[in-house]
């Protein structure tokens, strides 16, 4: 039940009734409430415990009833809005009257708001959207800036619908032959079956608009290496580019890089742009997506449906994860194992070296080569990028992500070292080697992936948008009943004018949304959060995860970090409200005070938080390789030299 209590008010409704049903004097009350004796006489002798109108018992109004009855049948019959309708109160009635006057009459009478008055429109009846698997690309056209001196460049985006993967293309111009080789471009770069293609109706992509009968022909370019790949092409309406919003949005995307940086040539602008594609598909987490990347969408739908690809995702920033120890044990799965099948490794036992002593220095010497290579590779990429080791947080980072590598390849030596000296065969070693790569680096990630699901999974989007709508629709029809209760409450926020009244019911209208779908919002957030969480757990059960967390944390977009900007975007947001709402609801917001809107400013993390989830990461890679390689050494001293 709504209580409307008086902004004033000293007492609630239960202690209203506690007065009423009390037998002590009203001295004693009055001392136990803290209220005057007016007050419990007043409570005394009434049978309510809500507050009493506060309308005058005798109204002081310029029209006379009468007036009031024919302004009411205007604004009933004719829908006027209020300022024409006090143009003919004043022509016709009352020249006295004046607009707030008019306002208050019609607020008395129930026909304050036009939309009320509106006779019912049949609301169109929504159909759940369809979850497509990947496969259904969106493509568009962007126009880029002319830089000075060189010809124009148009800019082909295409983007998957199911799991956000984009790509894109510079090219000369937006011809028909242009559409006809980006299509070429993307079908042999995505991992992916391309099943479906939603283009425009642009002259590129189709003859729609060039037919007698404002149909495709099929002849043209695009359609015709459609029709050659199996492709479905589908058109959007004309005049509906909302139907390709998702193209359209990460155009938006693009226009924000356009107008932040400064490009020298064509070349540069090309190369700013890959560089951010390539970081939208590996980096940066998408809501729609559960917070994942493009690139961990796809690979979790490539292991739950693999028939839909073609050939393998690979996730650039976790190649090292992946090749790396494939590399590190083919240099050593027939260490020993090699020279006893030669039949040497008895002239080697003979030497006054201990096969522990000759194990370690071959392994030594392996392990000290890869590093080699590996800072001088890391050497060459941070030349050719640009980056300057000098400046503030780069040169620990670029030091920590070789320790890592170090500590990652440490891992799987020690692993060689250890199968290695139990005197195997040289292909039995490379046989439980390469277990070990499958079990540590595919199994054992996939299973907690799938364990994680299983655990806590994700509520249906669906059942969510269905909510929504529901939730949309139910308050659109009470928006009247939603507002009187706000200014009930705080009738110092009540608009004077007519047209601010219906921009604070569109404001009351949201933030009632945004209550009645605080629940559904905390049932994906809880469920994310419980993944995350066990996922932080389990990552020490594989090297090949704590090394991807010790790389992300690294690059900035680990989950710790990710959640720190999740809070301070929310706070930023909260702030927003806080400034906005009560301006939008009064209706008073004035252009003078755009200078007090907040701003939002980051708050990086210290870099000793940073540096404690690295090195737990690190301390998580060194300790069972220093348990294997002491397990190693105790096993090689008890080596057959000889026989099989």
């Amino acid at each position: 039940m709504q209580i409307r209590l008086h902004k004033n008010a000293r007492t609630t409704p239960a202690v209203r009734q506690a007065i009423q049903a009390s037998t002590l004097s009203e001295r004693a009350l009055a001392q136990k409430y803290g209220v005057s004796r007016t007050t419990i006489r007043k409570w005394k002798h009434r049978s309510s415990v809500e507050d009493a109108s506060h309308r005058p018992h005798t109204l002081k109004t310029t029209l006379t009833p009468a007036q009031e009855a024919i302004v009411v049948y205007l604004r009933q019959s004719l829908l006027l809005p209020l300022d024409d309708l006090l143009a003919v109160t004043r022509e016709f009635l009352n020249p006295d009257v004046s607009r707030s006057g008019l306002n208050r009459c019609l607020r008395r009478h129930g026909v304050a708001s036009l939309k009320a008055l509106l006779p019912p429109v049949e609301k169109t009846k929504y159909k759940p959207f369809k979850a497509y698997e990947p496969g259904f690309l969106h493509v568009d056209v962007k126009y880029l800036p002319a830089i000075e001196g060189e010809p124009r460049r148009y800019l082909f985006v295409a983007i998957d619908r199911a799991t956000r993967w984009v790509y894109v293309a510079l090219k000369p111009n937006r011809s028909a032959l242009s559409a006809k080789a980006f299509l070429k471009e993307v079908i042999q770069a995505a991992p992916f079956r391309i099943q479906k293609c939603l283009t425009d109706n642009g002259s590129e992509f189709t003859d729609r608009f060039l037919t007698r009968t404002r149909q495709p022909s099929g002849t043209h370019e695009f359609d015709r290496l459609c029709a050659e790949q199996a492709i479905e092409h589908r058109l959007i309406p004309p005049g509906r580019p909302q139907t390709n919003g998702l193209v359209e949005r990460f155009n938006g995307r693009i226009e924000e890089v356009l107008q932040t940086h400064r490009f020298d040539s064509t070349a540069d602008l090309e190369t700013t742009l890959h560089r951010y594609v390539d970081l939208y598909n590996h980096h940066i987490p998408q809501r729609a997506l559960g917070h994942l990347t493009p690139i961990q969408a796809l690979k979790n739908w490539q292991m739950s449906h693999p028939h839909l690809f073609r050939k393998k995702v690979h996730n650039l920033a976790e190649l090292d994860i992946y090749l790396l120890p494939l590399f590190v044990l083919a240099l050593s799965h027939d260490l020993l194992a090699s020279e006893k099948e030669a039949g040497i490794l008895g002239l080697l036992a003979a030497q006054p070296v201990s096969l522990r002593r000759l194990l370690s220095f071959k392994i030594g010497f392996r392990l000290g080569l890869l590093l080699l290579l590996t800072a001088g590779l890391l050497l060459i990429a941070v030349a050719v990028a640009g980056i300057d080791p000098r400046q503030p947080g780069v040169g620990w980072r670029l030091v920590s992500w070789f320790g890592i590598v170090f500590a990652y390849c440490g891992f799987w030596f020690a692993l060689a070292m250890l199968v290695v000296s139990l005197g195997w065969r040289s292909a039995t070693n490379a046989a439980v080697l390469a277990a070990s790569w499958l079990t540590v680096v595919i199994l054992v990630p996939a299973g907690v992936n799938m364990f994680l699901a299983a655990a806590y999974p994700m509520p249906n989007r669906m059942d969510y948008i269905v909510r929504l709508r529901d939730a949309a629709d139910d308050i659109r029809k009470a928006t009247d009943e939603i507002a009187e209760g706000f200014f009930a409450d705080h009738p110092e926020l009540r608009p004077d004018a007519e047209s601010a009244d219906d921009e604070s019911k569109w404001v009351l209208g949201q933030l009632e949304l945004d209550r009645r779908m605080q629940a559904a919002v905390a049932e994906f957030t809880d469920a994310l959060q419980h993944q995350q969480d066990l996922a932080e757990r389990l990552k020490f059960f594989s090297p090949a995860l704590l090394t991807q967390s010790a790389f992300l944390e690294l690059t900035g977009t680990g989950l710790a970090r990710h959640r720190q900007f999740l809070a301070q975007i929310d706070a930023y947001h909260a702030e927003l409200r806080d400034f906005f709402n009560p301006k939008l609801i009064r209706g008073d917001f004035a252009f003078d005070a755009f200078d007090d809107i907040p701003r939002f400013e980051y708050r990086e993390e210290s870099a000793g938080d940073l540096a404690g989830r690295v090195g737990t990461d690190l301390l998580g890679l060194a300790a069972p390789a220093l348990l294997m390689g002491w397990l190693a050494s105790i096993a090689v001293r008890r080596y057959r030299v000889a026989g099989s």
